[in-house]
Parts: C-alpha cells; structure tokens; sequence
C-alpha cells in the first residue's frame, strides 16, 4: 500500500511508527541526564541566555538552540529534552518511511513486480529505525 492521501489507511502506518516510537522509549522521559548531557547541558551556561543565539555561527547551532528553549521553558527537568528528542527521532522515522516509498516510484522501477513491496520495505526499514538504540544518539 503505497502512500496515498486519498486512502484512509494510508496514514495507519506513520501512526504505528509514531506510536511504537513512542511506546519504546516512553521510560525515558524522567531519565537523567547521562554521558555528553552533562557537559552539553548540565554544565553549559550559553545554553541559559537565549540570547547567545542570536548568532547563527558554530557547530551544533540548532541542537544547543533547542537545549536553550528546553532551558527557557523547563530549567534542568528532563522530561522537555526527552519529548523532543523522541519527537525528533520519531519525526525521522517517519520521513524515512515516506523517502523510501518514493524512491520505489522512480521511472527506474516503474512497472517492476518489487515496487509492489515498496509499502513493506518502507515501513520495516521505518520500524528497525524508530526502536533501534543505536539511531537514538
């Protein structure tokens, strides 16, 4: 079942992925901060003054922007940099989901007897990527 917006099933597998991504990492909301956290977090102080940002220069610009939003909103509380780690990661899931059905609709698969798959393999290599830990750093 390739992606369509006029088939009402078409969205039940961007909810499963959404939704198994979810499920699987819901235990981490109130985790610690742990490893590279400390240093990128915990003991940063640019990551307190938004306006540190206003400069749109350096590396991991827009990782350290959202550690400040998560600061502006929530202080140190984790559970705000865990959603949106997990809203990141899920968000990837399922892009990847819909990039591979896509490119099973290349002119160069066009009338292949495996584009008929192309629903499956999206959305198994959409899984293995939402609950592999490894995909998490």
């Amino acid at each position: 079942m390739a992606f369509d917006k006029k088939n009402p099933n078409a969205l039940v597998p961007i909810f499963v992925i959404a939704l198994l991504g979810f499920l699987v990492y819901s235990n981490t909301f109130n985790a610690p901060f742990l490893f590279d956290d400390i240093g990128y977090i915990r003991e940063n102080p640019s990551i307190r003054d938004l306006g540190n940002f206003l400069n749109f220069s350096g590396t991991r610009y827009f990782g350290f922007l959202s550690f400040a939003l998560n600061y502006a909103v929530g202080g140190y509380d984790t559970f705000g940099y865990h959603l949106v780690n997990i809203i990141l990661h899920v968000s990837n899931a399922v892009l990847l989901y819909l990039i591979v059905l896509n490119l099973f609709k290349t002119p160069v698969l066009e009338g292949d007897e495996d584009r008929r798959f192309a629903s499956d393999v999206a959305f198994t290599a959409a899984l293995l990527f939402v609950v592999h830990p490894v995909e998490t750093q």
